[in-house]
């Protein structure tokens, strides 16, 4: 599939066959908003809506934006917009569940055998209320019990890297504290001694590795984890970077039958 060359669009490889995927990146930085997708960051809103119409016509798939609220409800798609959720699922070709994220971390997911959809926007709070989980459930109810074990193809977005996020004890201890399997995917800051860094995808990662064990569900990885948005100033938004800033887009559906 080809996207219109004016479009920050990158494909994201190695899903099963039939399942599209990409992730938008910031664009010419022409502004702090550049190819920003997000209605809330204060960017002109007829633009936005003419990006994400620029955006469905080039990938030939109707995306359907979440309302992002950190936590783990996920919509089944097609449904009215706008809707709260940190996560949507769907079996229906041509609907793309979509996140926007500028340094939260995008998650997007397929059955094995192509039949449904997900995608999912952890922050850490999400993350650590489940809302991968979650999504992985709410796929895994998609899948039929009469073609074999099921199973999941998954990537890990770009977001903010460990050595950039920097947390309170607060974060730690929503994840189980230092005495709990989430204690490695977190270290003490060099700048203060009351505060820790922690990597979103390793938390993540390891959140959907346990759940694979628990429902006997392979995951496959699509493709490597996506960068940094801290660091790469190029092709990223970053809140904590820029404060005021625009929206990427990551976004997952089935074509058209």
């Amino acid at each position: 599939m080809s996207f219109a060359s004016s479009l920050p669009v990158e494909e994201v490889p190695g899903f099963p066959s039939g399942i599209r995927a990409v992730i938008t990146s910031r664009g010419p930085a022409q502004n702090r908003y550049g190819f920003n997708l997000a209605a809330h960051t204060g960017d002109d809103p007829q633009r936005v809506e003419e990006r994400r119409a620029a955006l469905a016509q080039s990938i030939g798939a109707q995306p359907h934006w979440l309302n992002q609220v950190h936590g783990r409800q996920v919509v089944h798609l097609p449904a009215p917009a706008p809707q709260d959720g940190d996560a949507c699922v769907t079996h229906q070709p041509g609907v793309a569940c979509a996140v926007m994220v500028a340094d939260c971390l995008p998650v997007l997911m397929s059955l094995g055998d192509g039949r449904a959809v997900a995608a999912a926007h952890a922050g850490w709070r999400g993350l650590a209320a489940g809302v991968l989980e979650a999504s992985l459930d709410a796929l895994l109810e998609q899948a039929s019990a009469g073609d074999g074990p099921p199973s999941v193809t998954a990537w890990l977005g770009p977001c903010i890297g460990p050595e950039h996020f920097e947390i309170g004890q607060e974060v730690v201890d929503a994840f189980g504290g230092w005495t709990g399997v989430n204690a490695r995917h977190f270290g003490p800051s060099p700048r203060r001694e009351d505060r820790w860094h922690a990597d979103l995808q390793g938390l993540a990662m390891a959140a959907m590795m346990r759940w694979s064990a628990r429902k006997n569900c392979p995951i496959q990885w699509a493709a490597p984890p996506g960068g940094c948005t801290f660091s790469d100033t190029r092709n990223w938004f970053s809140y904590r970077r820029e404060g005021v800033t625009g929206r990427m887009a990551a976004l997952i559906w089935r074509e058209s039958l």
